[in-house]
């Protein structure tokens, strides 16, 4: 199976990201749109894994003894990843909550054996992939700061059904409150 650590969000702020991603396409920003119920913030992604994994995964996760916490989302960007392979996502503001969350994620994959890449976290809610455009510096939209409850992580599920792609949790962990 193929997973990944997410925050997910309620069906409130998925409508308002995807409202933002309606304006974006309203400024002729094409690509490949994140679908409604796909939208999360990614934690950490961990690529096919072993089904018995996944409980030792969940097993450590349970072990996370952090209280809930508030994002806010705060600018539009891209990842470079070539003229026409550019991914737009929703930043999020600074926020120690956030990062502590993240570290303390990897040092639970640290234990049961994983290697984790340092190249560094961005948090970033992905709204549209493959999009191109000549000048990444002429987004002219105001972006309404949206501001999130983090009261739990999911382990999720990545596959394809019909030529779709869907996201779906396989657990989720709640945060102490």
């Amino acid at each position: 199976m193929r997973i990944f650590i997410a925050i997910n969000f309620i069906s409130a702020i998925k409508d308002e990201i995807s409202q933002l991603i309606d304006l974006l396409e309203n400024q002729n920003y094409h690509g490949y749109r994140t679908a409604h119920d796909n939208l999360h913030m990614t934690l950490h992604y961990l690529g096919e894994t072993k089904i018995n994994i996944i409980q030792e995964i969940i097993n450590q996760l349970k072990e996370l003894d952090l209280p809930s916490f508030l994002i806010r989302t705060d600018h539009f960007k891209f990842f470079d990843k070539g003229k026409s392979n550019k991914i737009m996502y929703l930043g999020i503001e600074e926020n120690k909550d956030l990062y502590h969350l993240h570290d303390h994620i990897i040092g639970s994959l640290n234990k049961l054996g994983y290697m984790i890449d340092k190249r560094g976290y961005t948090p970033h809610i992905t709204l549209l992939k493959h999009v191109h455009i000549e000048n990444q510096h002429t987004i002219r939209i105001d972006v309404k700061s949206l501001t999130i409850m983090v009261d739990s992580v999911s382990v999720m599920e990545s596959k394809k059904m019909n030529g779709k792609l869907i996201y779906s949790p396989i657990a989720n962990i709640k945060l102490k409150k």
